[in-house]
């Protein structure tokens, strides 16, 4: 083929060299009854009257041994009789092509012209065609006709001819002539077809041009037959099809009022700097009109290059429909800066029919296009691409648009392997601003979806109506580098959604970037600009892995002031990496609710941070962390909702640095639940690279940066209007963690925590295994006038351990700040055994006005408290605020060189209650109840169900002495003696204490002032002894 390629153009180059000097010939064969030539008169005329030929019915024919027409010149077909004519057929029997460069017309009304020269045809520049009906110019080796008869191009003068209407044209050689039009343009009257049959094609420079008709292109290879038709171009038998080409600005046109229809078949097709195009141009009122459009198949290629164009377009104020574009072959190309495009123009009520591309392969390349455009009242017809293998390069799209009032039509993309989007190209749906249609609906079936170097997938609504929908089912989507898959609403109407359906998704953004908090974020997402509508949600339901990495992200945006955009994955495994997020916004303007965040998989991991940070003078470094958020509005005038967290996993893990929170703003909406339902947490892991960055360039606190760098899992409500003028929330969500085992180790933290008004929400814990290690801890917090929530945990186990802590103390913590005046809350355990050691905490404090919270511990079986550890219950704010109590239920109570501990500076301590059946309480322990002004009252110690304290005791010696020397620090009111039990209990009477001893003695010693009403030593009271140390107190009250 490419030889025979070559040949042609050598030969058009031959040609079109000698042609001014080549002395054109039309000469008769005699088949039809005259021979000879035929000579031109002084008009420069070939008359070619019909009693040269042969009539039968309505065909006349002719058989020239020669047929071309010289420039300038004219080859006239007339029929002076009485005879209607609708056919002229003329062959040519001789061996060479037929070289027009003049006129070829027919004078005959209405009747079609077939010229049939199986050597090639040539239309050179000033070439045209005055034929009354249509025009047939074919290649071909024969014709045959609709009653069975076949015209071939033998000589026989005896030969007969038919009345039936032509209806194939047949190829027996396997190197059919060609067909070429060079510098000049061939039309036909409106209405009528002109079809090119034959071997290689090429239009150089040319325009063939039939208005509301039917332009044919077929092109041969080897034997067979084409039956051409009004509405279809058969290729019948055919081992290989030709080559047709379009170059140098070469057009093909069938535009008109009604619209035309082009027909090409062959083994190649390719467009260079060329166009071919269909429109309908009818304009007022006219009548309904239903175009065919364009239907392009070949075998092996379909390439457009260098701005070529295939377009198909209702006009102005047009009441019409086309049937689109239609492509079918191996491989289609469109590359530099070509189109295919099916448009409705404004003002027009019809729907342009689309585009369909069916291939193996489909490369659209260097700022290319294929699009169905609508700026009328009707709607665009949809983008239908069937392709095996789908590319999408370097800043070329994909794109369906309204620019009126109808609709855009939806995008199909079928592929049975894979597509690739890449070097910032896209697939978009989308209305444009001050229309009034809706956005069409994106599907996209693959095996594998890439996305990479800022590329997108997008439907997007500028206008009044509604984007469509986004949904995918994929194998394996990958995207990459600043790229996304996207819902954008800018108008009244509901945004569209996300849907995925995929085996696995990988997502890794830039390595580097230069302005990593601009729009290089790699994503899927949806966001809502507008108010007054519902947000678009995200659904992702994939059979294996999801990886997001480098600062991907799935978010959801709502800056409406309604329902916001949901995010639902549902995973195999899912991790979350070098600060990518996960989450749902609600921005700071208006009432929209932000979305709720759903994630269902056996697997989750959440990890690390993005080294990358942006600083800004007087700023402190920003970090992208690896999060799942979600965010309420931040706006005093909003009444939006902070969406809700859910997660249900087997696994889940938030290490170095990450970290899950919930936060709502300054909105008076309700904050949202964060909700954990796994087999196993762990949290762990200070973010080495963020601590150092931070210690380097803040002068914060080294705990601040130590707890900013860690990971963790927090509720946060920053309601803060310290005026006053806006209400807080009502309702403050919940925090609940279910989980078999929850691990906390190296700082990793849960805090659930409010920054003015609002309270805090509560955190209940559910497990079997609760370990907190290294530093970790579990906080609620207040900072303000809202109290600090509740803390409730329900483990079978519980271990707290402080070993390795640097600035933050292993342990559980109710908190309300320096500055608030809430309450703090209270801590509520249920367990079978504690252990508190290594120096770890359980303290509820309040720092301002507000009274601490209570600590509850039901443990039933033992509760082991050693090494410098303690509960506490603390008011340690000089502005009043009274200390919480602690209640302490076991079985078994052991205490070494450890507290427990209730203190207040002005206001009263806290009462300290405990249940047990054993006790062991070693020397340098302390059980203390303190208030440390004398205007407050310190707390009550009670030790009750006959608490057996044996082994607190210690054997006496022989003689024993004052036990005020115990005291050596009078004004210490939590320091280690060692005494048996130090009751270090300022002007507070101790109802009752419980002591069975056996084999040891031991002192109960009391500060001054401190009572004991009852102590009870049965059955042997002879082993213990009791001071009563009411000695001077110095301290300074």
């Amino acid at each position: 083929m490419a030889n025979i390629h070559r040949k042609n153009l050598i030969y058009t180059l031959v040609v079109s060299a000698l042609c001014t000097n080549t002395y054109a010939q039309i000469v008769l064969d005699g088949s039809t009854g005259s021979s000879g030539n035929i000579d031109a008169n002084t008009d420069k005329v070939y008359e070619i009257t019909s009693n040269l030929g042969r009539i039968n019915g309505s065909n006349l024919f002719h058989s020239f041994t020669e047929f071309s027409v010289e420039s300038q010149h004219t080859a006239h077909f007339s029929h002076n009789g009485s005879q209607n004519i609708s056919n002229v057929i003329s062959r040519v029997t001789g061996n060479n092509p037929s070289e027009i460069y003049g006129t070829i017309k027919s004078s005959i009304p209405g009747a079609d012209f077939y010229l049939l020269n199986p050597n090639g045809v040539l239309f050179g520049e000033g070439a045209s065609l005055d034929i009354t009906g249509s025009f047939y110019a074919t290649t071909a080796n024969y014709i045959d006709f609709s009653d069975g008869y076949r015209m071939d191009t033998a000589v026989n003068p005896n030969m007969s001819f038919t009345s039936a209407a032509p209806s194939e044209f047949g190829f027996t050689s396997t190197s059919p002539g060609n067909i070429e039009v060079n510098g000049t343009k061939l039309s036909l009257n409106n209405g009528e077809s002109l079809s090119l049959i034959g071997g290689d094609t090429t239009i150089d420079d040319a325009t063939l041009q039939v208005s509301d008709g039917l332009i044919n292109l077929a092109s041969a290879a080897s034997a067979g037959e084409v039956l051409p038709s009004a509405s279809d171009v058969k290729m019948e038998d055919f081992g290989q099809l030709g080559d047709i080409d379009l170059i140098n600005n070469a057009r093909i046109d069938v535009s008109g009022n009604s619209g035309g229809r082009i027909v090409i078949r062959g083994g190649s097709l390719k467009l260079n700097h060329s166009s071919i195009k269909s429109d309908i141009k009818l304009r007022g009122s006219g009548s309904n009109i239903h175009s065919d459009s364009i239907n392009i198949a070949t075998q092996a290629t379909i390439h457009l290059d260098n701005k070529s164009s295939i377009t198909d377009t209702v006009g102005f104020y047009a009441k019409a429909n086309t049937k689109g574009i239609s492509l079918s072959s191996n491989e289609v190309t469109i590359d530099n800066g070509s189109l295919i495009e099916s448009n409705t123009n404004a003002l027009s009520d019809g729907t342009s029919g689309g585009v369909l591309i069916s291939s193996n392969t489909t490369h659209i390349s260097n700022k290319s296009k294929v699009a169905a455009n609508n700026s009328g009242n009707g709607t665009s017809g949809d983008i239908d691409i069937n392709s095996k293998f789908i590319h999408i390069s370097n800043k070329s799209f994909i794109t369906a648009n309204t620019k009126g009032s109808g609709s855009t039509g939806n995008i199909k993309i079928d592929s049975k392997k894979e597509v690739i989007v890449s070097a910032g190209s896209e697939i978009v749906s989308k209305t444009e601003e001050k229309s009034e249609g809706n956005g069409g609906n994106l599907y996209i079936y693959s095996e594998k979806l890439e996305l990479s170097d800022n590329s997108f997938i997008s439907t997007r609504s500028d206008g009044i109506g509604s984007n469509g929908n986004i949904k995918l089912d994929i194998g394996t989507l990958s995207i990459a580098n600043a790229s996304a898959i996207e819902t954008i609403s800018n108008s009244p109407a509901a945004s569209g959604n996300i849907e995925i359906r995929s085996d696995n998704i990988f997502m890794k953004g830039l390595s580097s970037s230069e302005d990593p908090f601009g729009i290089d974020i790699n994503a899927i997402y949806s966001t809502k600009e507008k108010p007054d509508t519902d947000g678009g949600h995200i659904d992702i339901n994939n059979s294996g892995r999801i990886v997001l990495d480098n600062r991907s992200q799935i978010v959801s945006i709502n800056q409406g002031s309604k329902t916001g955009n949901n995010v639902s994955i549902v995973s195999d495994t899912i991790d979350v990496l070098g600060g990518s997020q996960i989450g749902s916004y609600a921005e700071e303007a208006g009432d929209g609710d932000g979305g709720d965040v759903s994630i269902f998989t056996k697997k989750l991991n959440v990890i690390g941070i993005n080294e990358e940070y942006f600083l800004s003078e007087g700023e402190q470094p920003k970090f992208y962390e690896s999060t799942i958020f979600s965010y309420g509005p931040d706006e005093f005038e909003s009444t939006g909702d902070t969406g809700d967290i859910e997660i249900n996993t087997r696994e889940l893990s938030v290490t170095d640095g990450a970290f899950i929170l919930s936060r709502s703003g300054n909105s008076s909406g309700a904050p949202g639940d964060l909700r954990i339902v796994t087999d196993k947490v762990r949290i762990s892991g200070v973010n080495s690279a963020k601590y150092q960055i931070l210690k380097n360039v803040t002068t914060r606190p080294d705990r601040e940066i130590l707890v900013d760098s860690s990971s963790h899992i927090r509720k946060e409500i920053r309601f803060n209007d310290p005026n006053g003028t806006f209400p807080p929330p009502q309702s403050i969500g919940t925090f609940e963690i279910k989980a078999d085992n929850l691990e906390l180790d190296n700082g990793g933290f849960l805090r659930t925590a409010s920054l003015d008004a609002a309270d805090s929400s509560s955190l209940t814990i559910s497990t079997k295994s609760l370990s907190l290690k290294s530093g970790s801890f579990i906080s609620s917090q207040s900072k303000n006038r809202g109290d600090s929530g509740n803390i409730n945990i329900f483990s079978e186990d519980i271990s707290l351990n402080g070993e390795q802590s640097e600035s933050i103390r292993t342990g559980i913590y109710s908190d309300a700040g320096v500055s608030g005046t809430g309450d703090s809350g209270n801590i509520a355990i249920e367990t079978e055994t504690l252990r508190i050691i290594h120096g770890s905490v359980i303290t509820s404090e309040t720092g301002g006005a507000g009274d601490g919270g209570n600590i509850l511990i039901q443990s039933t079986q033992n509760v082991a408290i050693n090494n410098l550890s303690e509960i506490s219950a603390k008011a340690s704010s000089t502005r009043g605020g009274n200390a919480g109590n602690i209640n302490l239920s076991t079985n078994l109570l052991s205490v070494t060189n450890s507290k427990i501990i209730t203190t207040a500076k002005a206001g009263n301590g806290g009462d300290i209650n405990i249940s047990a059946e054993n006790i062991f309480i070693t020397p340098n322990s302390v059980i203390n109840a303190a208030a440390e002004s004398k205007q407050f009252v310190s707390g009550t110690i009670n030790i009750t169900n006959n608490s057996d304290i044996t082994s607190a005791l210690v054997k006496l010696n022989e003689s024993y002495t004052d036990v005020t020397a115990q005291f050596s620090n009078e004004c210490d009111n939590t320091r280690s003696t060692a005494s048996s039990l130090l009751v270090n209990n300022h002007f507070k009477t101790i109802s009752t204490i419980n002591m069975n001893p056996s084999e040891y003695s031991g002192n109960l010693a009391t500060r001054e002032h401190s009572q004991i009403a009852k102590v009870n030593s049965s059955p042997n009271p002879d082993k213990t002894r009791f001071v009563a140390s009411n000695f001077e107190n110095k301290c300074s009250r």
